[in-house]
């Protein structure tokens, strides 16, 4: 009852990210500002902060000392495992490929079976072959919305 939203868009409008708009979004996670950037608040910090994207553009290590950051202030993260399944060591982009990271997978609609697309591990582009994702849950023809008055059902273990 007493929750409060946040969030950052570390993204264009095409979809596409850097590096340096994700810290951006990341510092904004860790200690909030106004409007112009001013006004600076840990206190008003997330308590967890959910992602349903990965790094396409990043190495393995560019985003790790802001992640790490989030998780030493307390932040819980939490990524989606993408969607580049069936294949093992599939789970790849950071923040996902994290050991501090909840990663969440996705399973079929009437299935206890992880999902094709699914992405899994064990993790291999850092060399620590952690095993992925942590959960898996339902992410199989989840209905959502879709602009400002609609529905529709989609997949993917964003959905999850």
């Amino acid at each position: 009852p007493d929750s409060q939203w946040i969030a950052c868009r570390g993204i264009s409008a095409n979809g596409s990210g850097t590096v340096e708009g994700y810290i951006r979004c990341i510092e904004f996670l860790l200690s909030p500002s106004n409007l112009q950037g001013k006004n600076m608040k840990q206190s008003r910090g997330a308590d967890i902060n959910v992602n349903s994207w990965g790094c396409g553009a990043c190495q393995v290590n560019d985003l790790l000392p802001a992640f790490k950051a989030l998780h030493h202030a307390g932040i819980a993260t939490v990524a989606a495992a993408q969607n580049g399944g069936p294949g093992c060591s599939s789970i790849g982009l950071t923040p996902g490929i994290y050991d501090f990271v909840l990663t969440v997978g996705a399973q079929g609609r009437e299935t206890s079976i992880i999902a094709g697309f699914s992405s899994r591990g064990p993790v291999m582009v850092d060399g620590t072959e952690l095993l992925k994702p942590d959960v898996v849950t339902q992410g199989s023809q989840i209905t959502s919305s879709v602009g400002t008055s609609q529905y529709a059902s989609a997949s993917g273990t964003s959905m999850s």
